[in-house]
């Protein structure tokens, strides 16, 4: 994933669409919403987690009723 992530941050600066303090802060900013959704999804054992579950049944829920 982070070849495939680096080649994007390029792309976006070599085609002009971004400036590298944008890609930076795009960067962090996906680093830590994945590391909080991960710790969301999965325990330090490797088992998922039950507030993950429940969160992703409140979202299908409210999906199903609204869309």
């Amino acid at each position: 994933m982070v070849p495939w992530a680096t080649l994007i941050v390029l792309s976006r600066v070599w085609l002009g669409y971004h400036t590298w303090p944008q890609v930076a802060v795009g960067t962090a900013l996906g680093v830590v919403f994945a590391s909080v959704w991960f710790r969301l999804w999965i325990e330090d054992a490797g088992s998922v987690r039950t507030l993950g579950g429940m969160l992703e049944g409140w979202l299908d829920d409210w999906l199903k009723r609204n869309w």
